[in-house]
């Protein structure tokens, strides 16, 4: 069963000091990219985690979390300022 949302589907969410991507893939999918931004931008990683996933920089927490809409799989991915 599908998420009913197009494969290219990328939506950006904002509420206080958290911005996440909602995007029409698993986690299985989104984990390795998002290794893949931090790696290509050098960002000095203080934490990751992928059973938890989580990346940590020393500005930002980077999360990766599957959340289900409609029976059907999304994935989100947070950027937030670190406190």
């Amino acid at each position: 069963m599908g998420s009913g949302l197009e494969p290219e589907y990328v939506e950006r969410r904002e509420v206080g000091d958290q911005t996440w991507l909602v995007v029409a893939a698993d986690t299985g999918t989104v984990w390795p990219q998002l290794e893949e931004f931090v790696r290509s931008r050098q960002l000095n990683v203080l934490e990751s985690s992928a059973s938890q996933g989580v990346i940590v920089t020393p500005k930002r927490k980077y999360a990766c979390k599957a959340h289900c809409a409609q029976a059907a799989a999304k994935s989100a991915v947070k950027a937030a300022a670190k406190p």
